[in-house]
């Protein structure tokens, strides 16, 4: 018999799945955003252990100014135990768009880590003010903590070029997040996690990878 090969694990990193609702731009919510807040810090707080917590994509609904003041004294609480959070969150630009990206917080906290390909069409649409803003170029690897990180959102786990461009900078892990609730029902999760665990495997790095399913 034939078992799936479990790939590297990251000492003091956990990735949380997650069952929220539909999370997209064009059905703002901001009640539900701040219900799925006082959760993502529920289960951090009943999960003590890990130094590094990972959400999936979209788990912060729609990152306003008010979103990050709510934040704030969390944020602050996080850094003083040594720890740091990771969850996808769709950020508002000035000109209607928004950014695809990976929210940080607590110990290691700096910039939002953006999507470099967005869905084309149903979200990167550059024919509207409205849609999802590509970050072609940036690296897609970051330093959190100790570990020089790759991640990957959702759409760009079926891609080839973001994650050769992140593998040739020699990361130490793979932070894979992703949004899966329209495709619950089809082969398209089990799908990405077999390509995130091929890829972890071929670089013999820890993967890391959260799903909202």
């Amino acid at each position: 018999m034939i078992r799936p090969v479990e790939p590297l694990a990251l000492n003091g990193w956990q990735a949380i799945d997650t069952h929220y609702p539909r999370l997209q731009n064009e059905d703002v919510d901001f009640s539900a955003d701040y219900l799925r807040h006082q959760d993502i810090r529920r289960l951090v707080d009943t999960r003590p252990g890990p130094a590094f917590m990972v959400f999936p994509e979209g788990a912060g609904g729609y990152w306003t100014e008010a979103a990050g003041d709510w934040w704030e004294v969390y944020d602050r609480h996080l850094a003083d135990q040594g720890r740091t959070l990771l969850f996808g969150a769709e950020i508002p630009q000035p000109d209607g768009g928004y950014i695809n990206a990976i929210v940080v917080l607590g110990q290691y906290a700096h910039e939002p880590l953006a999507q470099r390909m967005p869905v084309p069409v149903a979200m990167w649409q550059p024919w509207h003010a409205a849609g999802a803003r590509a970050s072609w170029f940036a690296s897609g690897v970051d330093q959190i903590g100790p570990t020089r990180v790759a991640y990957v959102i959702c759409y760009e786990q079926f891609i080839l070029w973001p994650l050769l461009i992140s593998f040739s900078q020699q990361p130490q892990a793979l932070v894979a997040v992703a949004n899966n609730w329209w495709a619950r029902d089809t082969p398209i999760p089990e799908q990405q996690r077999a390509i995130m665990t091929s890829w972890s495997r071929l670089f013999h790095i820890p993967l890391i990878q959260a799903v909202n399913r």
